[in-house]
């Protein structure tokens, strides 16, 4: 309607800013899963499940509320590509896995 056309003109800084800020969080995404698939390790810390990987020089880690969040945010980009998929199911999988170890061991 006229009126929608009308709100989508007077917002469309805002809607431009939302859609960047999404595909660069999308690349921001797949950048860490790259270096988590190549270098990541899952570790233990204080009875929680922990991720460390190099990216680039450095070693980076996830702590546990990181490591949900990112778990997380990789199911929901998994379908966004394709040649990933596997790759982030692999992942998500172990991820599943030794969490129920930790949380059997606690």
């Amino acid at each position: 309607t006229k009126r929608n056309l009308q709100l989508v003109q007077e917002n469309v800084s805002n809607i431009r800013e939302w859609f960047d800020s999404g595909a660069d969080e999308m690349s921001e995404i797949f950048s860490k899963f790259g270096h988590v698939w190549k270098s990541g390790q899952f570790f233990i810390s204080e009875n929680r499940l922990c991720l460390k990987y190099m990216s680039g020089d450095s070693r980076d880690q996830i702590t546990a509320s990181g490591l949900h969040n990112f778990i997380q945010q990789l199911g929901f980009v998994q379908q966004e590509n394709q040649e990933m998929a596997g790759q982030i199911t692999s992942v998500i999988d172990q991820y599943q896995l030794l969490l129920d170890i930790v949380a059997m061991k606690v």
